[in-house]
């Protein structure tokens, strides 16, 4: 029902009238509230439901593809742990968000816009719960797609289209070293000898069972594990496969862009989670080093960049990459089978998992900050706002308190997150976790520089007397959300961690 009530939403808006618009928004926003829904009976109900060894509960498994003289067997195959329902949880609470922000702003072909939204849910929720390989790039395509038409029918004029250029060779060349690199470990996986082809599997489970079984060569295993890491590494991205994202961000329409920063760049760090550590633990071992350092490079690169932009949402922009360079020390962070550290392993991993919800929450609500002020001031130009606070002062409260979560406050959900991570890898690895610190000093540097920008510097400017409104009902409504996560997780993180803990514990027992 997750993952498919989007599908059937987009199929009837197919038989829809083009210009019943009213049709159009309310069907698309009430798929999207009913996932909603849904997820969060998932979340309430998760501790009560009993899941298998690696941690993974509500699972379906059944044949999907079988050729029998191949030995070939492709599961549909889904379940959910907790790293897999947070994800879940931030897809259903992003995706209405985004859309109803960014209907208003469609002129055009709005019916196709929300079915291209649809399918973006329906790839990405799929592609969290899939437990087949095949499957998971099934899923892992089909968001690619609908997303490229978003960015390139949809975005900002001339630029769109290159950015949604850009933004699809980007994905689709990481797309293709994945799925080069799935099935040279499916064939790999399972040896040589032609009575043991039944065995073969692109499921996850039955995968690890036959690496056991037939380890693949250290060298053999460092060119499939780059091949996954590759594509993840772009749809993060990690320094240095980022120069896609500024564009695609700042050209994208706004829902696209929520999505875009708040689900999308978290598909790569679950793919590495799910996949690529459990898959090919010897060689994270050995490349941990250089991804760490990737992980850093993109903290200071990503700040000192968004330092100095003047478009408020380039600067976001920037500032997403800085901190998906902190997620990226967290996952490397491991132990390497030092069993006095499992417990600092344990850390950076779980904070590394909550902090990919605590990032899209935090993104999505600047996006939509910088959103609001554009429609009423037709700019996103530093310079062009001034002492806002007097005019607007329910948007300067909701400023402040995103603001200072993004800084990592603590009692906010980014410090609950930021900790664990820097705590776990200041334990394992000193020297990476001190330049990881960084990111808290220059976040707020930046962040603090554009609310006082915007908010506090000077009165406002003559050109910027006409009266302009203050945050309405609806917009307040769609930040809502993002402020009860803010202080619920800043404030007691016990639900969410609790949740977090088998999955961590099978992933680093795949480490160790």
């Amino acid at each position: 029902m997750l993952i498919f009530l989007p599908l059937i939403g987009a199929l009837v808006l197919i038989f829809a009238r083009r210009d019943d618009l009213p049709f159009n928004r309310n069907v698309t926003l009430g798929v999207m509230v009913v996932i909603l829904a849904l997820a969060m009976g998932l979340f309430v109900a998760f501790p009560s439901v009993s899941g298998g060894a690696n941690g993974m509960k509500f699972e379906e498994n059944s044949p999907w593809i079988h050729i029998q003289q191949l030995g070939l067997q492709i599961n549909y195959h889904l379940g959910a742990d907790g790293i897999s329902l947070l994800m879940i949880l931030l897809t259903a609470l992003i995706s209405p968000i985004a859309f109803y922000a960014s209907w208003n702003s469609i002129a055009d072909r709005f019916r196709l816009f929300s079915i291209m939204f649809l399918l973006v849910e329906t790839g990405v929720l799929g592609m969290f719960v899939a437990q087949d390989l095949i499957l998971f790039y099934v899923f892992w395509e089909a968001m690619l797609i609908p997303m490229y038409f978003l960015i390139g029918m949809w975005g900002t004029p001339n630029k769109g289209s290159f950015a949604a250029i850009k933004f699809f060779l980007y994905t689709m060349a990481g797309s293709v070293l994945m799925l080069v690199a799935i099935i040279a470990t499916y064939m790999l996986s399972t040896g040589t000898n032609p009575t043991e082809l039944t065995t073969r599997t692109f499921d996850l489970t039955g995968m690890l069972q036959n690496l056991q079984t037939h380890p693949i060569a250290g060298n053999i295993q460092l060119w499939l594990f780059l091949g996954f890491a590759i594509a993840f590494a772009i749809k993060i991205p990690i320094f240095p496969f980022h120069s896609w994202l500024p564009e695609a961000y700042v050209e994208a329409p706004l829902g696209a862009t929520i999505m875009m920063a708040a689900v999308f760049s978290k598909a790569g760090a679950y793919g590495l989670l799910r996949f690529g550590l459990p898959l090919f633990p010897a060689v994270v071992q050995e490349l941990a080093p250089w991804f760490l350092t990737m992980g850093v490079v993109g903290v200071i690169y990503g700040a000192l960049i968004a330092a100095v932009q003047q478009d408020m949402k380039r600067l976001i922009a920037f500032s997403s990459i800085s901190h998906l360079g902190l997620i990226v020390l967290g996952i490397f962070s491991m132990s390497l089978g030092n069993k006095d550290l499992v417990a600092a392993s344990t850390n950076s991993l779980t904070g590394a998992s909550l902090h990919l919800l605590n990032h899209g929450v935090i993104i999505a609500a600047l996006f939509l900050i910088v959103a609001f002020l554009e429609q009423r001031f037709g700019t996103r130009t530093l310079k062009d706002y001034l002492g806002l606070m007097r005019a607007m002062p329910v948007l300067a409260g909701f400023f402040l308190v995103i603001m200072l979560a993004a800084v990592a406050l603590p009692g906010t959900n980014g410090f609950v997150g930021e900790f664990l991570i820097l705590l776990g890898v200041f334990q394992t690895y000193p020297v990476f976790a001190v330049l990881g610190t960084s990111v808290a000093v220059l976040t707020a540097i930046y962040m603090l520089w554009m609310y006082q920008k915007t908010m506090h510097e000077s009165p406002v400017k003559p050109h910027a007397d006409v009266a302009h409104h203050d945050l309405k009902r609806h917009e307040m409504a769609l930040l809502a959300p993002a402020i009860v996560l803010i202080f619920w997780i800043g404030l007691y993180p016990n639900p969410f961690l609790e949740r977090l803990k088998d999955a961590v514990a099978w992933v680093l027992g795949g480490i160790k």
